[in-house]
């Protein structure tokens, strides 16, 4: 028996274990009964033929006695009495055996029904729903997969073992085939290609395990970032490690994370801020209420203001360098090396103003920022700082390490699996009976009437 088959049975061994115990009980009891009754009635049998033997015997005697009128005729008639008396004793326990057999044959008869509505109740309905569960995944599954072979490409060999591994894949955590296909689906409209897919839609999977977002939806805003700061497909994996990490760390979601880094993405990877350093970014200012919307475009603004700033120079580089305490030249340096820290220097500097007693709508206005959005943006901003260099630092080590999320999908689906997530696992075991064949289909008729 398959590895697969043999769960599937093992899983209808669990769910119905009473029923079908107390079903297997009740017939041996049957057949211990029934074989001590034979017993009994093969040894009645044979006193009556034996009885019937000597009443013969007896009867023929009398004749010829009789015929003989001979003085013996009182000794065979008593010699008759006495095997007739014998003859109807053993026929009396014969027909008790036998009326005890009736009843006890009555008893069998009910416990039988008994035990054939127990093994149909837990046993035929159960295999009636998995056939029929098992097909409908499998249709289900097809139509999914139709969507894969159209952002997918690929030669049919690899369309076909990129279908079977999506089965695998979802023996091994808790989402439906379907699910997974439409995962990879995404991450194919989104320009994934075959070499990518596998790891790509597996991080995903993972992330909705692991974090408040579905794995469609970190599928899809996680590669238009990708294609929006250039980050290679192949590190995904750490993106979403550092997301894990940040998420943990920051009284934030990583939903929350990943929706102002997709705002940021543009404006922070053309100013020179890491993947990682975008998501720490990111995290810190979600931290203390930062909406995505309207502070991801006030914050690229400003970010895109310093880099020209820097670039070109003149009085705004030096309004900028004077806030983070440095000259110009060592600003436009830090700048060019390390934006994110170029980016710290200045809110440091604004919130020790700040704390000096300067007025940091009057010091963001030096800076040129009018705008109320952006000012209501950066005030946040200066009142984070004391988490802004700790989320960078957790978002380069976590991106650097590619722990975090393999971890806590270890920790959700090993150690401590949800009932929930145990009884989708084992039930996706259906596909592998009904897609890899394709058997089932001609039962789809039966199973699905009109």
């Amino acid at each position: 028996m398959s590895s697969t088959a043999q769960l599937i049975v093992d899983l209808m061994y669990r769910a119905n274990t009473s029923g079908l115990n107390d079903a297997k009980k009740s017939l041996v009891e049957l057949v211990k009964e029934q074989e001590e009754y034979a017993k009994k009635v093969e040894a009645a049998e044979k006193s009556v033929a034996e009885s019937d033997k000597r009443l013969a015997e007896a009867r023929k005697a009398l004749g010829e006695a009789i015929k003989n009128a001979s003085p013996d005729t009182q000794k065979f008639t008593q010699e008759l009495d006495k095997a007739k008396q014998e003859a109807d004793r053993a026929s009396a326990a014969l027909q008790n055996l036998k009326d005890n057999a009736v009843s006890v044959l009555s008893v069998m008869a009910d416990k039988a029904g008994v035990a054939g509505k127990a093994m149909t109740t837990y046993l035929t309905g159960s295999l009636v729903d998995l056939g029929k569960q098992s097909v409908s995944a499998a249709v289900d599954f097809e139509s999914a997969f139709t969507g894969v072979t159209k952002t997918v490409d690929g030669s049919a060999e690899q369309i076909e073992a990129l279908k079977g591994r999506i089965v695998e894949m979802s023996s091994t955590m808790p989402f439906a085939a379907t699910e997974i296909a439409n995962v990879a689906q995404a991450a194919g409209q989104l320009g994934v290609g075959m070499e990518g897919i596998d790891a790509f839609t597996n991080t995903m999977l993972q992330l909705g395990t692991a974090t408040d977002m579905g794995a469609e939806q970190a599928a899809t805003e996680i590669a238009r970032f990708a294609n929006v700061t250039g980050m290679s497909l192949d590190q995904v994996d750490r993106f979403g490690s550092a997301i894990v990490a940040l998420g943990n760390s920051f009284a934030t979601s990583e939903s929350e994370i990943m929706a102002l880094a997709s705002r940021l993405a543009s404006a922070g990877s053309m100013v020179g801020f890491t993947d990682a350093e975008i998501l720490g970014l990111s995290a810190s200012l979600s931290s203390v209420g930062v909406e995505a919307e309207a502070g991801g475009t006030a914050l690229s603004k400003f970010l895109l203001d310093i880099d020209i700033a820097a670039d070109s120079g003149g009085e705004a580089l030096d309004e900028y360098a004077k806030v983070a305490g440095m000259t110009a030249k060592e600003f436009q340096a830090l700048w060019a090396s390390d934006p994110a820290a170029g980016f710290t220097s200045i809110i440091s500097g604004i919130n020790g103003m700040q704390k000096a007693g300067a007025n940091t709508a009057v010091t963001l206005a030096q800076l040129g920022v009018a705008d109320v959005r952006t000012r209501d943006a950066l005030m946040k901003t200066v009142n984070a700082v004391d988490s802004l260099g700790g989320a960078f630092n957790i978002a380069n080590q976590a991106f650097k390490e590619n722990t975090a999320l393999s971890a806590i999908n270890r920790n959700v689906v090993d150690s401590s699996p949800t009932w929930g997530a145990m009884v989708k696992m084992h039930g996706n075991v259906h596909l592998f009976i009904s897609i890899p064949t394709n058997k089932s289909a001609f039962m789809i008729p039966f199973l699905f009437p009109q």
